[in-house]
């Protein structure tokens, strides 16, 4: 079996498309532990699973409800410092 032109360039959109896929599922999970911090939705197990089903516009739209309330301190913002020596632990993003 020869590999045409037709056939590389299908496998670069493939690859394109599949780490759009990727990018945007990490975005979404992101979004729902910003979602359950923000409206203290509490640690319960189910928590996450559950904001995971809603439509992410709804749960901008809650964000955007909650920002009046929101402080700049507690924004939790990592600076670079702490960025460049937690890089490698997922739980430095997590409260």
């Amino acid at each position: 079996m020869t590999t045409t032109a037709d056939d590389i360039t299908n496998k670069e959109a493939y690859a394109t498309v599949g780490e759009l896929v990727l990018i945007a599922s990490a975005l979404d999970a992101l979004l729902n532990d910003v979602v359950v911090t923000v409206l203290d939705l509490g640690q319960a197990v189910l928590i996450v699973p559950v904001v995971a089903t809603l439509d992410a516009r709804r749960k901008i739209e809650l964000l955007k409800e909650r920002a009046n309330y929101i402080s700049q301190a507690s924004g939790g913002k990592i600076n670079e410092e702490n960025r460049s020596e937690n890089e490698d632990d997922p739980a430095c993003c997590r409260r």
